[in-house]
């Protein structure tokens, strides 16, 4: 058997260790004495580096023949099939092995030993999925790909790579579905994108092209009911502008002292510093004006536009609703000496998007409600159910 010292030596001090062994092997074999499963093993270890599966599967069934149960022999004969690429033998070596040493159960308690034998076994398998999902093209086997990705992620949610992959993947795979015209389906492939460890930039754009594709999915409906419901009687009221699609408003308010104070707090907010803005000059007023009007008029002024556009209740979940650029930049306010004006001209298409985000958010926290209620209500039923066993 030839071997590969120099690669060995490469490696650093452990394997270089275990060329000592095989040297040792080696000499044991030249006087006739039978070399020792340690030794045996050693030489496994050494042609596992050398990439030599035929001879470390040689060694390794002989040291199994006289330590069945060793931990070691059995983790490499997961690295043999690894090596040649049999990647649903080595998983059912690993598993084998992993339920053998009682790893997977719950609450069991390892000794020291143990906890570094189920690392190392760890690492194999880590290593595993990510050789096994390399040999996969993704664009011929999208599934089997993702299915890999993510039985290593379930070893080690943080795996770097296998986030990388799996991110990747899901981005190759909702690209394709949007130009199959399976938006909705495309939508639900990026959401699972942000509960990956990756870059803030990656979730951010993920969640945001998932509400587009949402939006663009259900916006023919949504115009729809603006054509049918709310067009006739805005136009009615002459508040709709059929030639730019856009909603009017217009509110006119009195400047007094509760518009003063807010702008005030607002600037204090801002910039860190106290203004004192009760002295009326045109200057004040503009601001004043600017301020007050954007925060107590625009956004209720949004708001009622949208419940008017989609017809979503007005109780709906306005929370987390932001005034877009699109929206802001057809504001305008005007300031007297006594009162304010505001006129805006909201684009619908923003309308019905910022429309369809509110429901959106209703609806998820619905049913966040609903799922607290479910935990509490079980919580309460267990506690209950102690309490009756306690008795008995």
């Amino acid at each position: 058997m030839q071997i590969n010292i120099q690669l060995i030596m490469q490696q650093g001090w452990t394997r270089s260790v275990l060329a000592v062994l095989f040297v040792g092997l080696i000499a044991a074999a030249s006087t006739g004495c039978e070399p020792s499963p340690k030794e045996k093993l050693s030489a496994a270890q050494v042609a596992v580096m050398n990439e030599k599966p035929d001879e470390a599967e040689k060694y390794l069934k002989e040291v199994l023949e006289a330590e069945p149960e060793n931990f070691t022999a059995k983790r490499k004969m997961g690295e043999v099939e690894q090596l040649r690429g049999n990647y649903v033998k080595a998983e059912e070596q690993y598993k084998s092995l992993w339920d053998a040493q009682g790893f997977g159960k719950e609450g069991a308690e390892l000794s020291t030993k143990q906890e570094s034998q189920k690392a190392l076994l760890q690492e194999n398998m880590l290593k595993l999925y990510e050789d096994w999902a390399e040999s996969i093209d993704p664009s011929e086997s999208p599934d089997k790909y993702i299915e890999v990705v993510k039985k290593g992620l379930e070893i080690n949610p943080k795996k770097t790579r296998l986030n990388t992959m799996l991110v990747t993947a899901y981005e190759n795979q909702a690209k394709k579905l949007v130009e199959q015209g399976k938006k909705l389906e495309a939508a639900a492939v990026y959401e699972k994108i942000p509960q990956l460890y990756t870059s803030s930039k990656k979730r951010s754009n993920a969640e945001e092209r998932a509400t587009n594709l949402r939006f663009e999915a259900n916006k023919e409906q949504m115009l729809g009911y603006f054509n049918e419901k709310a067009k006739p009687e805005l136009q009615k009221e002459d508040r709709y502008d059929a030639e730019n699609k856009t909603i009017k408003v217009s509110v006119e308010k009195s400047l007094d002292s509760d518009m003063e104070a807010l702008a005030e707090k607002a600037i204090e907010k801002s910039q860190g510093k106290k203004v004192d803005l009760k002295r009326r000059s045109a200057q004040h007023a503009a601001i004043i004006c600017d301020i007050a009007m954007r925060q107590e008029v625009l956004v209720p002024s949004v708001e009622k536009a949208i419940v008017e556009a989609t017809g979503i209740p007005a109780e709906s979940d306005f929370s987390k609703m932001r005034v877009p650029a699109s929206v802001n930049k057809g504001v305008k306010i005007e300031a007297g000496r006594r009162d304010c004006k505001l006129t805006a001209a909201l684009p619908l298409d923003a309308v019905l998007k910022m429309g369809f985000e509110v429901k959106q958010q209703t609806e998820k926290a619905k049913a966040e409600g609903e799922g607290k209620e479910a935990d509490k209500a079980e919580s309460g039923a267990k506690a209950e159910a102690d309490e009756a066993g306690d008795k008995k």
